[in-house]
């Protein structure tokens, strides 16, 4: 983003607490107005904002760059200005504001995927996709913010990996899978019984084809006399 500030004057000779006289681009003495512009790279206009006259040009740029990222839930951005503007306090304050919002993002982000809840990743319970889900690179979090690194795994493990949303149906996944190794079990003792049962039929079924071929070449069959019965 590009950011830059001028002045606009007014035809009085006194000052409110808001129009105030101050540095003048015009050089003039009059009250002010400082405005600050905020542009994408473009040129396109993403925020004007305005100041009182007497406010230095220095101290404008981090208010809104703060009010343009909380608007949008930017975790980050790249500012370009004039040197003049880009003082040493304002890049410590733009430091430590592009990292108390990525800190916000990621803890954000760690309450959706541990809720199952993600709103621009897979969900997955890994580093990869918290990044991604805070909307930052990897390396931002695991070199700039290596405590919300080592918190988010330590609430994975506390979760068993699983999101809270979720644990109601993994213990359910484990009762079922429980129970389908079970059925497997049964059917491979079944699946046994199955061939050995399927062996003794074909056993039997040779025995008795052998009994008919020996019979029938041996000829008729004479019934046995029944003898009566003693009393």
């Amino acid at each position: 983003m590009l950011y830059d500030v001028s002045t606009l004057y007014f035809e009085t000779d006194r000052g409110d607490g808001f129009r105030e006289p101050g540095f003048s681009k015009e050089r003039r003495l009059e009250p002010q107005i400082t405005i600050g512009l905020l542009t994408g790279q473009d040129g396109f206009p993403l925020m004007v904002s305005a100041f009182e006259g007497n406010r230095a040009e220095t101290k404008t740029m981090l208010p809104v760059i703060e009010k343009f990222m909380a608007a949008h839930s930017l975790p980050d951005v790249t500012v370009i200005a004039d040197a003049g503007m880009i003082s040493e306090a304002n890049q410590k304050a733009i430091e430590a504001a592009g990292r108390a919002a990525e800190r916000d993002a990621i803890k954000a982000a760690m309450d959706r995927l541990l809720n199952g809840t993600p709103a621009v990743s897979t969900g997955a319970l890994s580093v990869l996709q918290l990044a991604a889900e805070a909307g930052v690179k990897r390396w931002v979090l695991t070199h700039k913010h290596p405590d919300l690194k080592a918190e988010f795994e330590r609430r994975r493990t506390a979760s068993n990996g699983v999101p809270a949303a979720f644990q109601n149906l993994h213990a359910r996944v484990t009762d079922l899978e429980d129970a389908c190794r079970r059925l497997r079990a049964g059917k491979a003792e079944l699946s046994e019984r199955v061939q050995v049962y399927a062996q003794v039929i074909h056993e039997l079924t040779t025995e008795l084809s052998r009994l008919r071929q020996q019979s029938a070449s041996q000829g008729s069959i004479i019934p046995l006399t029944r003898h009566p019965q003693v009393r």
